[in-house]
């Protein structure tokens, strides 16, 4: 588990040290305050994470079907609040930016519009945490991390050059979704997850 959130935070970095030696200075700057509100938005699901965590691992305690019952309905509404909450956000940042940093930030309202995406993404990857923790398979946590982190840089190197900091979110999101959602098909334990969380979100079976 440590080694997975060392690949996760090392990915969540990565794309602004690329833009930082690729992209320049201010482009960075200007990167750095979108990053800041997702930060701020993506307290809630690890909150949530935090606070879910004992009950998973009761239910867990208590039986593997009942495990799965509790997943997948902590899926259903933790994805959906998310992607909610990103909707509503999106639209509402060109007014946050230019309080909040000034006016001289004004593009990171666009790269925001991209960066949220992550939202869903982040609670996704927090419950599927919690479900290899629980059934002993963090060592698909670990594979899972690093096929985020090789993707991120990756896609970084050959986006930023053309496209600055819009490249270097897109590089974020784009590697979120390939660890989350379809990493996991080429992997026993990772299709075991993506079957429980897409049956939750998208046919709401618990």
């Amino acid at each position: 588990a440590d080694d997975f959130q060392l690949f996760q935070g090392l990915s969540q970095r990565l794309d602004q040290l690329l833009l930082g030696y690729l992209g320049g200075i201010e482009a960075l700057g200007i990167y750095a305050a979108a990053w800041k509100i997702l930060e701020a938005l993506a307290f809630a699901p690890m909150l949530a994470m935090t606070v879910l965590a004992p009950v998973l691992s009761g239910a867990y305690r208590e039986s593997p079907a009942a495990f799965r019952a509790r997943l997948m309905r902590m899926t259903r509404w933790l994805f959906w609040a998310m992607l909610g909450l990103t909707l509503l956000v999106i639209p509402a940042v060109q007014w946050v930016v230019p309080l909040a940093f000034g006016e001289q930030y004004a593009p990171a309202t666009r790269i925001f519009g991209v960066l949220g995406w992550a939202l869903p993404l982040i609670a996704l990857n927090g419950l599927c945490a919690q479900w290899a923790l629980n059934v002993n398979q963090a060592g698909y946590l670990v594979e899972k991390g690093l096929a985020g982190l090789l993707s991120c840089l990756g896609l970084g190197l050959l986006l930023i050059p053309e496209s600055g900091f819009m490249g270097a979110a897109v590089s974020v999101v784009a590697s979120q979704a390939f660890a989350t959602l379809i990493y996991g098909w080429f992997r026993p334990a990772g299709r075991e997850i993506l079957v429980l969380q897409a049956r939750a979100v998208f046919l709401g079976h618990i």
